[in-house]
């Protein structure tokens, strides 16, 4: 975790995933001491309209263990496979444009549109890439 590498970390409860994250708290905090650790789950429905302590009765370990999508929907968006808790699949690949539409990003774009906007409309790599991460997604089909 940090430091630009990647690790699995394997924990059953709350208390596991904790002492896997305390390490890299105190190796890259620099001796600041956290107040508070939270994590956002959103999961929404009618049952779910207002923040929630996610405990025991939130997890439901009989789907976790099956196939399962994640979707994380908002200003940026991905969704994940999974089987048996594992990431299998993901909707993002080589940079953040690829997959959903987000808020303003594009997601998934024929390659051949990058060409017709620097050939037909004149447009610079730099013009591309502003259209391409901050005027398109859903603002751009919003209009």
């Amino acid at each position: 975790m940090g430091g630009g590498t990647s690790e699995t970390v394997t924990a059953i409860d709350h208390r596991g995933a904790f002492n896997a994250v305390a390490p890299w708290l105190e190796r890259y905090l620099n001796d600041a001491r956290p107040v508070a650790v939270g994590h956002r789950v959103v999961h929404g429905g009618w049952q779910y309209d207002r923040p929630v302590r996610v405990d025991d009765a939130d997890v439901a370990p009989e789907i976790a263990e099956g196939r399962v999508v994640v979707a994380h929907l908002g200003n940026g968006a991905s969704l994940c496979a999974m089987r048996a808790r594992r990431s299998v699949d993901t909707t993002m690949s080589f940079s953040a444009l690829d997959g959903l539409p987000m808020g303003t990003r594009v997601g998934d774009l024929d390659p051949a549109v990058v060409l017709y906007l620097e050939q037909a409309r004149g447009m610079t790599a730099n013009e591309v890439q502003t259209l391409l991460y901050t005027r398109s997604g859903l603002l751009g089909l919003s209009g």
